[in-house]
This record gives structure tokens, sequence and C-alpha cells, in this order.
């Protein structure tokens, strides 16, 4: 009889993210948590469900340069895949983007509107769909003096972490698990600094109001004008002992190599 490995079944986003559950509900108040979650989780269920599904079909199916008709007119009309068209129809459904604007939950709309920002992305394609993602929200500050060296440092993170990711390509399998860790703070802070543009372009294009921006622009120089690390050999073995895939190397000063 022939055997089938079943695939594995990626289950709610929400649900299975712990940290995000625990985490907003210590940040907001138990009457905002209360009423939020029925949405987190709803999209929790998507991004597992129908976002997975259109993200599968997008990347297989992308974007092409049409620049003539059949009777030879430049037309340069790019075609996008129908699942891309849904994807960006669900996400309009889904109200994201107006989030903070409708005051829905005062002083917690950002937060809310970043956590569902999260989950819908958490699962909806390649990294190479975040790494798109992340240049699309920098679409509204480029033109922003008060915003060009954040812009210029975003960019430059974000060119060196997609030369990264095609570096591991033909990298063995254990070069790739000693990055990942640097590869995966580095990818967030890029992106936490994207979003503090695009909060920051509103609020000078909206309220002439600069400190937005500031604040951006100190972030991104604390946590990206660095170059991005170099691969962790050491973490790599770190992690293995703390999985209990290998053992620790005895250290001669006795010390242990992790603490307690």
């Amino acid at each position: 009889m022939a055997f089938y490995q079943e695939p594995p079944r990626l289950t709610n986003a929400y649900d299975q993210d712990r940290v995000l559950g625990e985490h907003l509900a210590r940040l907001l108040p138990p009457e905002v948590f209360d009423g939020v979650e029925p949405e987190l989780r709803e999209m929790g269920e998507a991004a597992a469900g129908t976002l997975l599904e259109l993200a599968a079909r997008v990347e297989a199916d992308p974007p092409r340069l049409i620049q003539y008709d059949p009777w030879g007119r430049r037309i340069d009309r790019v075609e996008v895949s129908p699942a891309w068209l849904a994807l960006q129809a669900w996400q309009a459904r889904g109200g994201i983007c107006a989030l903070p604007y409708e005051d829905r939950h005062g002083p917690h709309d950002r937060v809310v509107q970043h956590s569902l920002d999260l989950l819908r992305s958490e699962r909806k394609g390649t990294l190479s769909s975040l790494l798109t993602d992340l240049d699309e929200r920098l679409e509204s500050a480029r033109e922003l003096p008060q915003l060009a060296s954040v812009v210029a440092l975003i960019e430059s993170d974000r060119a060196a972490l997609a030369t990264r990711a095609r570096a591991w390509g033909d990298s063995e399998t254990d070069v790739v698990h000693a990055g990942m860790h640097a590869y995966a703070m580095r990818l967030g802070r890029c992106y936490a600094a994207a979003l503090l543009v695009e909060h920051s372009a509103h609020r000078l294009r909206q309220h002439d109001d600069v400190r937005a921006a500031m604040v951006a622009r100190r972030y991104a120089q604390r946590w990206l004008s660095a170059p991005l690390p170099e691969i962790n050999f050491a973490r790599l073995d770190e992690s293995l002992v703390v999985l209990g895939v290998a053992e620790a190397a005895p250290d001669p000063s006795g010390a242990p190599l992790l603490p307690a």
C-alpha cells in the first residue's frame, strides 16, 4: 500500500502567536482588547486560509509589463494576477489603512492597526512579498525632505537584506540558521522604521507636525546605521544546545555556555 505523508496544515495565526496575544492584553485596556480580539482572531484565520491561498497564486504569477498592443502601439500597461486584485480588495474591505483615522479605539488605534497588519502579512507570501511591502510603505515619504535621510537608511537596509536573502540560496543549511537571528531582528527593525516613516508622512502632511519625523530619524539612526551583522556561528551552536540537538562544548574556564 502506498504511503503519502500529510502536508503541514497552518492554523489560526493569532491563536498560534501567544506572545502577541499576551502583549496586547497587557498593552491595551481590557475593554479595547475584548473588543478587538474577535477581529484579530478573524484576521488570523484568514492569514492561514484565504490570504495564504491568494498569496501563493500571486507569487506564482508576478506582474508583467505589456509595452505594446497587438498593433504595435506603445501602451506600457502593467498586468497583475486576479489574485493580486483579490488581495487588494480584501485589504480594502478589512479597513486596515483607514483604522487610525476613524478613531475607533482612541489612542490605541495604531497598536490595533499594526497588530492586524502583522497578522495579515505574516503568511501572505514569501520574503520577497515582505520586502516589497516594506518598500511600498516608503512611497508617501519619498518626496518629503524632512524624511529623506530616514528613507535613505531604510532603502539601504532593505537592499542589504534582499542581497543577503539571495545569497542564502547557495548556502549550507547551517549557514542560513546561523544568520537567521540577526537577519530577523534587522528585518523587524527595518519594518518598524518604515511604519514610523509612514506615520510621520501623514503627520507632516495633515498637521505640519515634525515630532513623529524626529522620532523616526532617531530610531533609524540608532538601529539601521550599522552594517547588517555577519553570520554568528556561536549563536547557532547555543541554539542547538537549547533545543537539545547538540551538547554544550566544555568551557576551559568552567563557565556555563548559557546563563541558567
